[in-house]
């Protein structure tokens, strides 16, 4: 594994906060704090839910990405 990340779905970054914004600022951006706990909502059973993270300079040999779903809460 070279690089892990853990995130809420849910946050995307528009092209420009990826282009124009610090590290600091791109994580507030796609984290999920205190104050924004009343955007989170449900996902009905085969809805999708967007996503993103950033990893930075990644390996010039790494090819390959995964994603796997850590956890998943009932109401």
């Amino acid at each position: 594994m070279i690089a892990s990340r853990y995130f809420i779905c849910g946050k995307i970054a528009s092209l420009i906060d990826l282009q124009m914004s610090s590290r600091d600022d791109l994580k507030a951006i796609l984290t999920f704090g205190k104050e924004s706990l009343s955007e989170s909502y449900l996902v009905d059973p085969k809805e999708s839910v967007q996503f993103m993270t950033v990893f930075y300079n990644p390996p010039e040999n790494a090819y390959d990405f995964g994603l796997g779903v850590v956890k998943v809460s009932s109401p």
